[in-house]
């Protein structure tokens, strides 16, 4: 079953969707739009935006020098994020 499909059917449900999107949602390219799109299309909102704090990376190596935030939680609900 397609994804779209699974969240039409439950409409009525509030959703909770997370996962490695292997891309860097605060940048502009087709990716992200591609995303941004399915968000838009699907009411969902950005976890990570909505509880107020600083952004945290979900990935990070100190030898390498690298830090990403490439995995998000989508929220059909925002209102329900506990912010205890």
């Amino acid at each position: 079953m397609e994804i779209d499909v699974c969240i039409k059917e439950h409409y009525d449900c509030n959703l909770v969707l997370g996962g490695d999107f292997n891309c860097h949602l605060d940048s502009n390219n087709p990716a992200t739009n591609m995303i941004f799109d399915f968000i838009k299309e699907n009411n969902f909102h950005r976890s990570d935006l909505g509880s107020g704090s600083s952004k945290a990376f979900t990935y990070g190596s100190d030898v390498l020098g690298n830090h990403s935030c490439v995995d998000f939680v989508l929220m059909s609900a925002i209102s329900k994020l506990c912010s205890c």
